[in-house]
């Protein structure tokens, strides 16, 4: 059971966000846990005890050892997968493709990219043409 001192989260407090799952340190454990239980149009209330919040250390606004609540509604989700099975290179499917089938190894591939830090810095760009590549080069 929650104490007195115990903080809640709803959207009262907070504005629409995105998450990853699973992103360390992007938000608490247990919300990782209790997220993938729901279904699209759910709202939910999650009552987290301090050991999958923010346990001993607290936040700016959580007091240390203190158990919260989040009212959370899932809106929608974009699928990502492991291309390696080892969490190395990620795929995010931004706009499904036209064609059926990945590129084999010899054909050629025409690209455009642009690399980004986690903070959204772009430091990278194709240029506007894009960049032509045989797949098994």
């Amino acid at each position: 059971m929650l104490s007195g001192d115990d903080a809640l989260f709803s959207w009262d407090s907070f504005n629409l966000i995105g998450l990853l799952i699973g992103w360390i340190g992007q938000l608490v454990t247990g919300l990782d846990q209790a997220i993938i239980t729901m279904k699209k149009g759910e709202i939910s209330l999650f009552t987290l005890p301090p050991e999958l919040s923010y346990g001993g250390t607290g936040t700016n606004c959580v007091p240390p050892n203190c158990g919260i609540r989040f009212e959370v509604e899932l809106i929608s989700w974009i699928t990502v997968i492991d291309v390696c099975k080892d969490g190395g290179i990620i795929k995010k499917v931004m706009d499904k493709g036209e064609q059926i089938g990945p590129p084999s190894d010899l054909d050629e591939v025409l690209v455009k990219y642009q690399v980004r830090l986690n903070d959204g810095a772009i430091v990278a760009t194709t240029p506007e043409g894009g960049v032509e590549f045989h797949v098994k080069d």
